[in-house]
């Protein structure tokens, strides 16, 4: 393309397509689309695909960014993967970042995070608190988290199936915590030693049969109620 790939670096290595892309390209690199890597001067093994991608990197390597501006203001930021207009658009220096849909972390300044968008957050919190996923990458596995934003639903295509497993670590472990925003109380699931299962309430327990569908407050029989003190079992 016009006055693409016309400066240093090892441009044999490179391939580069578009008006104004790869000005001064790295070594093993892709720019493809106008202004993609226009700026960059350093970094290798980088891949960058669509208007503007890429184009402050200086120093990160092993970027993959496809899409409109997708990873622009990225200077030594590495091994990140942003698909999408936008994705990626406001971190520097950040690495080891996935991010999936238009504006997916847009607003990401750090690393090792996961977000799957196709919303423009407004800000950081709005990112986290507001994609249909986010989580943070870890080398320890049980340092990883995962947050879905979501009303989620879990089938199976049969009843010899079991629709979802979830595994702790060692005895005396939560499985599972509930947790209502305000003033409500959190419920556990857990296991402990000799195969016990735990349920666990920082308030009052109950147990309702026989609700209506989708309402289990206010409908139904109360057939156990635990409190702090005592445990009731209706007579029926």
């Amino acid at each position: 393309g016009v006055r693409g790939g016309r400066g240093g670096g090892n441009v044999a290595s490179n391939t580069v397509l578009g008006a104004g892309a790869g000005l001064n390209p790295s070594s093993d690199s892709v720019y493809i689309g106008s202004g993609s890597g226009s700026a960059a001067s350093g970094g290798s093994y980088n891949t960058y695909v669509g208007a503007d991608s890429g184009q402050n990197n200086t120093s990160g390597g092993q970027n993959s960014a496809f899409g409109r501006t997708a990873g622009i203001n990225l200077t030594s930021g590495g091994q990140n993967t942003m698909i999408g207009s936008q994705a990626g658009y406001n971190n520097v220096i950040g690495s080891g970042n996935v991010m999936l849909g238009y504006a997916s972390g847009r607003y990401e300044l750090s690393g090792n995070a996961f977000y799957v968008d196709n919303q423009d957050r407004t800000n950081t919190a709005g990112d986290k608190a507001g994609a249909l996923l986010y989580g943070t990458f870890n080398a320890t596995p049980s340092s990883q988290t995962l947050t879905v934003n979501a009303a989620l639903s879990v089938t199976t295509a049969n009843n010899t199936n079991v629709p979802l497993i979830v595994t702790g670590a060692g005895t005396n472990a939560a499985l599972a915590k509930f947790v209502r925003g305000g003033a409500e109380k959190t419920f556990y699931l857990a296991t402990a030693q000799n195969n016990e299962a735990i349920f666990a309430s920082e308030g009052d327990f109950w147990v309702n049969t026989s609700v209506t569908a989708d309402t289990p407050f206010g409908s139904g029989t109360t057939s156990l109620k635990a409190t702090s003190s005592t445990v009731t079992i209706p007579l029926t």
